[in-house]
């Protein structure tokens, strides 16, 4: 059994109470024999986990993007056992089902990134280095997205590797990018027109000219 109790100076501490009934021969009992443990600290240090966990959660639910563990075992041979809730946002499927079947996620990535992207990602592996990647998804309903990975490899129990990474939603960034590039070689080709337009009433002048010349002499 536990229970809470509050000392003379104000303090409460968990208590937890084990007892045992002793018998006599007769199997009638005798006496009780008990023991009170304090477990303030354990209770303590557990509540200090949940507000943690609730801070985590809270955070990550309002990241721009994903967070994830990633365990590699060799080529192919990988799965996540953490995805944060924002993946449904992000990529269209659930973390758990994510978790439940990691094809899913390498299925949405663009084929011109996909080839790229695996070379990075195996080059970081191996050195243990970090990975910060940008590419190009598909989300199951259709909607082209492009995402910038961060992450860095640790290397744990022999072979295997621990990635902790986060995806995050770059799609503005890169279609302004875009949106701008276009718009600088609109400026270059109207600038372009501009010189020929000045260059021509010079031309017609000097094809003017060169018509008297041929009137006269």
């Amino acid at each position: 059994t536990e229970f809470r109790i509050v000392t003379p100076q104000g303090e409460t501490r968990h208590i937890r109470a084990t007892a045992i009934i002793l018998k006599d021969d007769n199997g009638e009992p005798r006496r009780v024999v008990g023991m009170n443990s304090d477990l303030t600290a354990l209770r303590e240090s557990q509540a200090e986990v949940a507000r943690n966990e609730e801070r985590f959660a809270a955070m990550t639910a309002n990241l721009p993007g994903v967070l994830f563990r990633m365990i590699r075992h060799g080529p192919g041979d990988f799965r996540f056992d953490y995805v944060s809730p924002g993946s449904l946002d992000l990529v269209g499927y659930e973390a758990g089902e994510l978790i439940d079947d990691p094809e899913l996620f390498l299925s949405m990535i663009a084929d011109a990134d996909r080839e790229d992207l695996a070379a990075r990602f195996i080059a970081a592996s191996q050195a243990l280095e970090p990975l910060i990647a940008e590419f190009s998804i598909r989300t199951p309903t259709g909607q082209i997205k492009h995402l910038q990975c961060i992450g860095r490899p640790e290397a744990v129990d022999g072979a295997a590797l621990v990635w902790n990474a986060v995806s995050l939603d770059v799609t503005a960034r890169v279609e302004a990018n875009r949106e701008l590039a276009r718009n600088r070689e609109h400026f270059h080709q109207a600038q372009r027109l501009e010189a020929i337009g000045k260059l021509l009433p010079n031309a017609e002048k000097l094809n003017v000219h060169l018509n008297m010349e041929n009137i006269f002499f």
